[in-house]
């Protein structure tokens, strides 16, 4: 999911590099991933209940 919203965030910085009119409205949308992936990423920090489980049972 991360590398799709990463994607999604490459190919819309290169085609506003690519476009005649480079306009800042344009990196508004560009926010959206951007919080996803932190949300995502600061999520996954807090899993340590599962993974003391996993550990206690030695997977």
């Amino acid at each position: 999911m991360i590398g799709f919203l990463v994607g999604i965030l490459i190919f819309g910085i290169v085609a506003w590099l690519l476009s005649p009119k480079k306009r800042l409205g344009f990196f508004i949308p560009m926010l959206f991933p951007v919080f996803f992936i932190f949300k995502m990423i600061k999520n996954s920090k807090k899993n340590t209940d599962l993974e003391e489980i996993l550990k206690q049972r030695n997977l």
